[in-house]
């Protein structure tokens, strides 16, 4: 039966077998990856981490201390604020959602 092209039909139907076979794989790939973006990374409160690090940032670059220096925090003179400046509202909150809306 090979002379009239029977192995034709075998070569065609491994052909199929492999590709929905990597098909099959790739789409469980994609879909594994897909989870994986769906999955917090770290198990971190993302907001409560950016107002920790604003605060923290608040507490070592003073605005009236670090203003206009390129200094390391270190470096930065230490002294206490005047009655006449303002480092703002005090609630880092409310400083993030000032940021976001500029």
């Amino acid at each position: 039966d090979r002379e009239r092209g029977g192995d034709i039909y075998i070569y065609i139907y491994i052909y199929i077998y492999i590709y929905i076979y990597i098909y099959i794989y790739i789409e469980r790939e994609r879909e594994r990856e897909r989870e994986r973006e769906r999955e917090p990374r770290c198990h971190v409160d993302l907001p409560r981490a950016v107002i920790s690090k604003m605060d923290t940032n608040r507490q070592r670059y003073p605005v009236h201390l670090s203003r206009g220096s390129a200094c390391k925090y270190t470096d930065l003179p230490r002294g206490t604020l005047s009655e006449n400046e303002t480092v703002g509202s005090g609630d880092p909150a409310s400083e993030l959602g000032n940021q976001a809306s500029t």
